[in-house]
């Protein structure tokens, strides 16, 4: 008994250091894009997910699986940790 709730403990703390990992990309992602003050306001570092941002889609376990930026005007570079995006589909 006690082995099954320390299996589902550790399951979600690892849904919570996955979204970290995923939302800590995704914060580089704009900052290397130079996004502005107003464009990805939202993206808030200090949050578990980062599937209640606007533009990002996650799937039913969290997994970030799509960024849509596009007409946004950024004028930075595409950051090499995207490869932190396992579950990306559509970018």
């Amino acid at each position: 008994m006690r082995l099954n709730i320390l299996k589902l403990l550790l399951a979600g703390l690892l849904s919570v250091v996955v979204a970290d990992i995923e939302g800590d990309a995704l914060v580089d992602m704009r900052n290397k894009l130079n996004a502005t003050s107003t464009q990805l306001s939202d993206w808030n570092q200090n949050q578990v997910t980062p599937c209640t941002w606007n533009s990002v889609i996650c799937d039913s376990n969290n997994n970030v699986v799509q960024v849509t930026l596009a007409n946004i005007g950024f004028n930075g570079v595409l950051s090499p940790r995207i490869g932190e995006l396992m579950h990306l589909n559509v970018l």
